[in-house]
């Protein structure tokens, strides 16, 4: 009898043992299917969010960098100020908590890091007079037609256009126009033309984002973070004043390489630049 009362003591125990371990294993997977649900439906903040860096580029993305060419200097229109700029961002939705934590003394937006990199890069070539060309080079401009730009091996960027016309009244060396249209005669349907843009930030910190156009354009701006493309800007420009219109992103991007998708969702614009500035 007493070993009978043992042997079913200790299958009791088994047992138990056995239903707490499957029990701990049940609650974790809840908590990371939770967490996951959780991550997957968090809505993208551009104000309080920082945007991640890539270390991949999309599918998408790898196929247009086998086209990048070689930098040219180009110029038009002079290139707005920050001050007109901001004032732009301040009309958005968030913009005016965004300068707030862009501008605001004491922000933790890697300046310490950046003077550090500007020492580094004229130590290593050993030419103090590269401190000024490092401390200059904050202001990335891309054109249409010469779409690739590297300030250093941490700061550049690059264009690729989709659904632009061409033709000698619709680009120069400034300028190309981009047209929504459909023809099921000729083949081609460029419903909403785009404009992709790769760039590298050395330092994490605020950035101004603009595209510029000639005649407006209703657009949005997307980004890829994490296999999504979240919105983080939106803009319309057609019945505003003046010819030259800027569609600018202030935005809090981490050190490294960010993908960024213009769409133009109505318009028939003329896009000419595209600068990424440090704030």
């Amino acid at each position: 009898m007493k070993r009978q009362r043992k042997l079913r003591f200790r299958g009791s125990a088994v047992l138990l043992i056995v239903g707490c371990f499957l029990g701990l294993l049940f609650v974790q997977q809840m908590f990371m299917n939770t967490t996951e649900a959780q991550q997957k439906t968090k809505k993208f903040n551009s104000v309080t969010d920082q945007l991640k860096g890539s270390t991949k580029a999309p599918a998408d993305f790898q196929e247009l960098e086998k086209g990048k060419k070689a930098p040219a200097k180009t110029e038009q229109r002079k290139p707005p100020t920050m001050k007109a700029l901001m004032d732009k961002v301040s009309k958005q939705p968030g913009g005016k908590e965004k300068i707030k934590r862009a501008t605001k003394k004491g922000k933790t937006s890697g300046m310490g890091s950046e003077m550090t990199g500007i020492l580094l890069s004229g130590l290593s070539e050993l030419n103090p007079f590269k401190l000024k060309v490092a401390h200059a080079a904050s202001s990335l401009y891309l054109y249409p037609n010469y779409p690739y730009k590297k300030l250093s091996d941490t700061f550049y960027g690059w264009l690729y256009i989709h659904g632009a016309l061409r033709g000698r009244f619709y680009t120069s060396s400034y300028y190309v126009k981009l047209w929504p249209s459909h023809s099921s005669t000729w083949g081609y349907d460029v419903r909403k033309p785009y404009v992709y843009l790769t760039v590298r930030v050395p330092y994490s910190g605020w950035y101004m984002i603009n595209f510029e156009t000639y005649y407006g354009a209703k657009a949005t701006l997307k980004t890829r973070q994490s296999g999504s493309y979240p919105t983080v800007g939106t803009y319309d420009t057609r019945y505003t004043s003046g010819s030259y219109k800027d569609h600018p992103a202030l935005l809090n991007l981490a050190a490294g390489t960010h993908y960024f998708v213009w769409i133009l969702d109505q318009g028939y614009p003329y896009i000419f630049r595209v600068s990424v500035k440090k704030v």
